[in-house]
């Protein structure tokens, strides 16, 4: 299992532009891209989540523990983000 990241305050979306105007070495840019990808792929994946979840309750009712898990990791980024937002 991974390591455990120490805590830290989440880079918001202006301050991830600021650093890209910044500092034109490509390794910066492209670290500050993947940030913003990865927070994109997770909204994306939320949305998944309700649909599946919709569809397995409409045929069998009740939830996927899978998904379950699923929905707490992508509800903890979200709320990590809300909580640093201006």
């Amino acid at each position: 299992m991974a390591k455990e990241l120490p805590p830290f305050a989440p880079t918001m979306l202006p301050d991830l532009r600021r650093i890209y105007r910044a500092y034109p070495a490509q390794e910066i840019r492209n670290l500050t891209i993947e940030i913003e990808h990865y927070r994109r792929l997770v909204k994306e994946l939320d949305g998944c989540y309700e649909v599946v979840q919709q569809a397995w309750n409409d045929l069998h009712g009740g939830h996927l523990i899978g998904l379950y898990f699923m929905q707490q990791a992508i509800y903890r980024e979200r709320e990590r983000l809300r909580s640093a937002g201006p």
